[in-house]
């Protein structure tokens, strides 16, 4: 029985069955992702902000350029401006309604083939962690990662989701995917890190920030160590770089400006300003260190929330957005720069309240489940399970790769993710992107070591 075992977990490390493993496991991933697709309801699948998308994709199928039909509920419609005006859209960034747009070109519903796109992404972002996997440790690794994430129960959850989750997973994942290689001493690895990094700004917009992350990686890397080794007591502020480095990141950088350019053109004849992002900084800013952020975590996981934060939620929304209309701002530049000054009052007046709730954000990057008064007895029991053997697995997993910098494409991100998180607001559906491969990947190395020693033990236990 020990020997069936054994074999059985070292079938991912061999290379004629690692084709087919990875096969079965999209596979069986399919089948819950299509039964969950099957069964949403087209307001549910469009609930993480998919209708915004959805509207945009229309007007742009429809030639109407980057716009919106609608004031979301942050936005201040002019009084004079009739209803269903179009007007341009600031929030977003362009790849995600640019592939709806392309869906509204098709003969079928517009409904059914974003159904199968997520499908389609969703399987997409098992094989890309997959890649990263494979990349970092061995095929082995590559399996137990995919494997991991399969059953990751917020990738269930977003497989039946028009959201930009899974696309903006699959180009971050990429882009570390091919700074791994960079690290390795493939230096033109780098263009291709610069155009899948681009592609994922132009998805979601905390990925412009990246760059200067992935710069510091490589510094680390090639400066400050000079090897994949951390070496003890050799740390060094410059060492004499790599030939082709200085090149090659100049043309990481040249790339990834290159897909940005025409989004922050369009930016600069629409709003003013060369824009690499989106203008929603000014309210979430404000968001996050409102009164709604006060009660939302004092009713989190109680009875209490559902009413309670959308009482408050209306009330202040209401009375600032009537501020706002009696300043007559209207401009959407002009209303984020009044709901930034906002927040920055609400932290001069309160910065006690204020690190209270960053303190609050950071612990929150860490919960395994989402408010618990939205979900059963028997899936927080589920989810519990799972990232508590998750969490564990992941710390192993970083502890056998305490010596070696690629450490780093495991930690970056998961630490990237929690840092923009704290000056803004913050649900779990943000981490997912920067946490779920990578808990993934670490948790990966730590169940192919172990498999892999399973047979010495074995041995040493004849004796």
């Amino acid at each position: 029985m020990r020997k069936l075992l054994t074999d059985i977990l070292r079938l991912p490390g061999n290379p004629a069955w690692t084709g087919r493993i990875l096969l079965l496991i999209m596979l069986l991933a399919a089948v819950p992702r299509i039964f969950l697709l099957m069964r949403v309801s087209d307001d549910d699948f469009l609930h993480n902000d998919g209708g915004e998308y959805m509207e945009i994709s229309r007007q742009l199928a429809r030639g109407n350029g980057f716009s919106l039909s609608f004031y979301r509920w942050h936005e201040v419609k002019p009084p004079e401006e009739p209803q269903g005006t179009l007007h341009p859209d600031l929030v977003r960034t362009p790849l995600f309604p640019l592939l709806g747009a392309a869906l509204f070109l098709l003969p079928c519903p517009f409904m059914t083939s974003a159904r199968v796109v997520s499908l389609i992404l969703s399987l997409l972002a098992i094989y890309c962690v997959f890649l990263v996997g494979r990349e970092l440790a061995g095929r082995a690794c590559g399996i137990w990662s995919a494997l991991f994430f399969a059953i990751y129960p917020y990738a269930l959850y977003y497989s039946a989701s028009w959201s930009t989750e899974n696309l903006f997973l699959i180009f971050l994942s990429l882009s570390f995917l091919f700074l791994l290689k960079a690290m390795r001493g493939k230096l033109s690895a780098l263009a291709w890190c610069g155009l899948f990094l681009g592609l994922t700004a132009l998805t979601r917009p905390t990925a412009v920030l990246l760059p200067a992350a992935f710069a510091a990686v490589l510094w680390i890397r090639f400066m400050a160590l000079g090897s994949l080794k951390w070496p003890k007591w050799k740390l060094k502020l410059l060492r004499p770089l790599p030939a082709g480095l200085l090149k090659w990141f100049a043309v990481f950088l040249l790339v990834f400006v290159l897909l940005l350019l025409p989004w922050m053109y369009r930016n600069r004849q629409v709003a003013g300003s060369w824009n690499p992002a989106t203008y929603y900084d000014g309210y979430i800013f404000w968001l996050s260190f409102s009164r709604i952020m006060d009660e939302t975590y004092r009713t989190l996981d109680t009875p209490e929330y559902a009413y309670a934060a959308k009482a408050v939620w209306n009330e202040e929304h209401e009375y600032y957005k009537g501020e706002l209309l009696k300043m007559g701002i209207t401009d959407f530049q002009a209303v984020g720069k009044q709901w930034r000054k906002w927040g920055w009052e609400r932290i001069r007046n309160s910065p006690g309240n204020a690190l209270k709730l960053i303190g609050h954000r950071i612990l929150h990057y860490w919960r395994m489940c989402p408010n618990l008064v939205i979900l059963k007895p028997w899936q927080i029991l589920v989810i519990r399970l799972y990232f508590t053997l998750m969490f564990i697995s992941a710390l192993g997993g970083a502890f056998l790769m305490r010596k070696r910098s690629e450490l780093l494409i495991g930690l970056l991100p998961v630490f990237f993710g929690m840092a923009v998180s704290i000056p803004f607001l913050f649900v779990l559906r943000f981490r997912f992107p920067f946490f779920a491969p990578y808990i993934c990947v670490l948790a990966g190395i730590f169940w192919t070591v172990t498999a892999r020693n399973l047979p010495k033990r074995a041995d040493k236990a004849k004796f």
